[in-house]
């Protein structure tokens, strides 16, 4: 009879520690496949498309620069331009730099939950005031005004290093979530 209820006890003893290792390791599992999910929606939806818009439009401004401001300066305000240079530029803005601007930007707004950081950073919010202003300079042009220069300067070399940097951190994270399968 002792027998017996050792047998049934560890029978039952066994069953518990079985159900709570796969109930830890399913709860592992899920946890893992959760934070491997949420890397691959930061870079589908915001740091994926953030990287193109800014690549493109960073290789179309050096194009641009290269061609047309032959002496590497900074594109010059658009009271000093030639009416030949002003009507390119504002080609250029409104086909090339302000699209991808305002698409990156609605981007950031659209998917800002995901951004790695706790807030969203500098970088971006200047980059998205900046495609603000680009708006207001393409509507003051199609309302045949007189265009003042962009009120909000492109952040420069540093939105396109932070798009860079960001998907190439999580790529390294989304890889190691990969391999601990």
């Amino acid at each position: 009879m002792v027998t017996a209820a050792f047998t049934a006890s560890a029978s039952i003893l066994i069953a518990v520690i079985a159900y709570w290792l796969n109930h830890h390791g399913e709860k592992r599992r899920a946890m893992h496949q959760a934070k491997l999910e949420w890397v691959n929606k930061q870079l589908r939806e915001l740091y994926g498309p953030l990287l193109v818009m800014a690549d493109v439009n960073e290789t179309a401004w050096k194009e641009y620069k290269n061609r047309h401001l032959p002496d590497g300066s900074q594109r010059r305000r658009s009271q000093s331009l030639t009416e030949e240079e002003a009507r390119r530029w504002k080609i250029w803005v409104i086909t090339v730099f302000a699209p991808a601007a305002l698409r990156a930007r609605d981007t950031v707004v659209e998917h800002g939950d995901l951004v790695i950081e706790k807030e969203i950073p500098r970088v971006l919010l200047d980059f998205c005031s900046h495609a603000a202003s680009l708006e207001v300079l393409i509507a003051e042009w199609n309302s045949s005004q007189e265009a003042d220069d962009l009120l909000v300067r492109h952040p420069g070399d540093d939105f396109a290093k932070y798009a860079r940097a960001s998907y190439a951190n999580l790529k390294v994270v989304q890889s190691k979530l990969l391999g601990a399968r």
